[in-house]
């Protein structure tokens, strides 16, 4: 964040440690390698609190109940 901040861009970040996803993504991109498409994009709490896509909620969530 320190970093992005400093230079005043934009920073790609893959992970799939959902710490990361939530602290650093304001905008995050979900891809499905099965459907070989982007599934959703945006705010992945906001994603979370909105999807109806039970693929994405169980990724965001790790199969917990939220």
């Amino acid at each position: 964040m320190e970093l992005r901040d400093s230079l005043g861009t934009a920073m790609v970040v893959v992970t799939h440690e959902l710490a990361s996803i939530f602290a650093t993504g304001s905008n995050s991109v979900f891809l499905d390698v099965s459907q070989r498409t982007m599934t959703a994009a945006g705010n992945p709490s906001t994603l979370l609190a909105e999807t109806n896509d039970p693929t994405l909620r169980l990724f965001l969530t790790r199969g917990e109940k939220s």
